[in-house]
């Protein structure tokens, strides 16, 4: 037997296979989060953690949530406490804190924001499923937490992501005064809500649950077993699958690497952007950024969500073919500013449509980048490969940039 007709005899085995259909019925079952596209969207994680903070929520639990997230908080955080001198937050496990208030993203752009009525307790959630730290946030978070609330006898910092997060020096003044947080735990606190809970919101935190293990971001031990054991037994048809995907993977890795990574620090450090950020969801790489001009004619900072250049992804081979995108955000943005976003959309922007505040995001301008690296599998001569595209990544930047001097001319 050829070696194709062996790999294609193997592939049909597993397809018999019934751990691969449990597999495939566990990772394709029904659940809400997946028909609204959560995956992992941090904004989308943190408005349904928020929505369960919320001792008014609709969903029946009234402060359990945030009564047994500060208890497994304070547990996964003991050695913090009795050895950085950070005040414990005890005293809370009994107090009343149904009249708890929780926001999003309108304080600070602080991912979650729960504070009491009265000058007990104020808890800041930085939220992190794929992108890291940067720009120093944790600093500035603290710094507006104590200007604001200052006075409040407790005031937590939580940093939650998939695995706890070891905050690196070069990002936070006093990483000892921020609490990790792992999504496994917060799954331990949910399933342990799931008799309490009522009819949907019971129905909510099952898929949700579900979701955190389908993704990754929590790890699943009977699910990891099928995949073992499947793996186990049909290794060649899973190899010869990863193949075929990481070749392009490690060409676009190497990219990040030796080409975008280092051209946008050159632009950054010549001026020519203000500042910029990497951003992964799912498989997709996307680099934004901002430029100072555009800050001034907006009256913007690098932090307000006004606007936002991206290096934006092909969907199919992600950043070894992108394009460059400028958008807009004016929902909620008063009407100086939408003017000064239709000006732009006019100048340089496609469609007639107006922008209201009502949109979330607009899309002034795309246009391909002349990176097209999506055929290429095997290379020999890499080096070559990431020279001649960085002098395609400079070339597509500064036509972005030409496009705004264009927009901005009086």
């Amino acid at each position: 037997m050829s070696e194709n007709n062996s790999l294609a005899s193997k592939a049909m085995e597993l397809l018999a296979d019934p751990d691969f259909d449990q597999l495939n019925q566990r990772l394709n079952r029904v659940n809400v989060f997946d028909a609204v596209d959560m995956g992992r969207q941090e904004i989308k994680h943190s408005a349904f953690l928020a929505w369960l903070m919320d001792p008014s929520g609709p969903h029946g639990l009234g402060d359990l949530f945030i009564h047994r997230l500060l208890a497994q908080l304070y547990v996964d955080n003991s050695e913090k406490f009795a050895e950085s001198g950070v005040a414990s937050f005890v005293p809370l496990a009994a107090d009343d804190l149904s009249e708890l208030n929780v926001v999003r993203e309108s304080e600070d752009r602080i991912d979650i924001l729960a504070k009491t009525i009265d000058d007990r307790m104020v808890m800041c959630i930085e939220n992190k499923v794929d992108s890291g730290l940067h720009n120093r946030q944790l600093d500035d978070y603290h710094q507006y937490i104590e200007s604001t609330y200052g006075n409040r006898q407790y005031r937590i910092y939580v940093l939650l992501a998939p695995e706890g997060f070891e905050i690196p020096k070069d990002q936070c003044q006093n990483p000892a005064i921020w609490l990790t947080l792992s999504y496994s735990s917060v799954a331990k606190v949910l399933e342990s809500l799931r008799d309490s809970a009522q009819g949907r919101t019971q129905i909510l935190i099952e898929d949700y649950v579900r979701l955190l293990k389908k993704e990754n971001i929590v790890n699943d031990e009977e699910q990891n077993k099928l995949a073992y054991n499947l793996y186990r037994n049909y290794s060649e048809v899973f190899d010869f699958v990863s193949q075929a995907c990481t070749d392009q993977s490690a060409v676009e890795q190497y990219l990040i690497e030796k080409v975008y990574d280092p051209v946008m620090d050159d632009l950054q450090d010549k001026g020519q952007i203000s500042n910029h950020w990497c951003w992964n969801k799912g498989r997709m790489t996307y680099y934004g950024f901002h430029t100072q001009k555009m800050n001034d004619y907006f009256g913007a900072t690098n932090d307000d969500w006004v606007y936002a250049y991206w290096l934006y992804p092909d969907k199919v081979s992600s950043l070894l073919k992108p394009s460059m995108r400028l958008e807009v955000f004016p929902k909620g943005k008063q009407e100086t500013t939408i003017g000064r976003m239709q000006h732009i959309r006019e100048r340089i922007g496609s469609g007639n449509s107006s922008i209201t505040n009502q949109n979330k995001q607009r899309e002034i301008v795309d246009f391909p980048s002349d990176i097209n690296l999506s055929d290429i599998l095997e290379t020999v001569e890499i080096d070559a490969l990431a020279k001649e595209t960085k002098g395609k990544l400079y070339k597509a930047m500064d036509n972005m940039l030409q496009l705004e001097k264009r927009a901005l001319m009086e």
